[in-house]
């Protein structure tokens, strides 16, 4: 996201010419860390998100069940990069509980 095909203006701004910009990148990206022995991963994503691409959950989701991480993405339709609707919000709230209760991280 820094050069190439899928450049994004957010991301020169974050890393401006930074001399060691793709090193700092790759260490800011999830993908650097995926791999087995991970703990459940939920990821909420909204697929209007202009800051981060949506596909970049996608990729993140993929890559995580490669290596049979538990794991959860989820799409808010319409959604940006937070500033949720209340009724998005109910949504992501429900969903935080029950995949903390499926995967025995709630509420004792």
């Amino acid at each position: 996201m820094i050069d190439g095909p899928h450049r994004a203006n957010a991301a020169v701004r974050w890393f401006g010419s930074l001399p060691n910009r793709m090193e700092i990148a790759r260490r800011v990206s999830p993908m650097t860390y995926v791999r087995s022995g991970l703990p459940p991963i939920l990821t909420i994503h909204g697929d209007a998100d202009m800051t981060v691409p949506y596909q970049q959950a996608v990729r993140l989701h993929e890559a995580l069940a490669k290596v049979n991480v538990p794991n959860q993405l989820v799409t808010i339709p319409g959604g940006s990069h937070g500033n949720f609707t209340p009724e998005q919000r109910d949504r992501i709230y429900i969903t935080i509980r029950e995949f903390l209760a499926k995967n025995g991280l709630g509420p004792k």
